[in-house]
């Protein structure tokens, strides 16, 4: 009886850590995810700042300062595809396809563009994407469709007040 009570309890200590860990992991995705995001006009390496911001394909973009809105404004283009990837990295859309042929994900072909882990239909996807050097090529080769025109990404869901209280 004493014996079939600790392996009861060694089993329960030991989901309870697994979902620790998973929630962990879980909330230090979220944080490098965060972090990955950049001003569109400023480039890799300028934080934003979320007091200065403009609407953009159903999401607020962020710019380091005041002085990047208005270039943004003038040549979306040429900004479009970083400002993409600011709305994966903080959360306002979400993959729901391969960025280079709409097919279906496939978890095992992930690879990082820009601090942002993006996933991929097939190895070929993926290693277009990791064989590019550059970030600002790998950015503007997975993110130059636009909202409404890609099955790519799409606005992501709201958080239910309940699902945010758990993060």
């Amino acid at each position: 009886m004493r014996r079939g009570l600790t392996l009861s309890a060694v089993a329960l200590l030991a989901m309870i850590s697994i979902g620790a860990l998973s929630a962990a992991d879980d909330k230090e995705k979220a944080d490098k995810k965060k972090d990955a995001a950049f001003c569109p006009v400023g480039g890799i390496g300028h934080d934003i700042n979320k007091e200065v911001a403009v609407d953009f394909e159903g999401g607020k973009v962020s710019f380091c300062c005041d002085k990047c809105p208005a270039p943004f404004k003038k040549d979306t283009a040429k900004f479009a595809a970083n400002a993409r990837h600011q709305l994966l990295a903080t959360g306002q859309i979400e993959q729901t396809a391969c960025p280079l042929t709409g097919r279906k994900l496939n978890p095992e072909q992930k690879t990082e563009v820009a601090g942002l882990e993006v996933t991929f239909c097939c190895p070929n996807c993926k290693g277009k994407i990791a064989k590019t050097e550059k970030d600002e090529e790998k950015i503007a080769l997975v993110f130059n469709k636009s909202l409404k025109d890609s099955k790519t990404f799409k606005k992501a869901e709201k958080k239910t007040e309940k699902a945010e209280a758990k993060s």
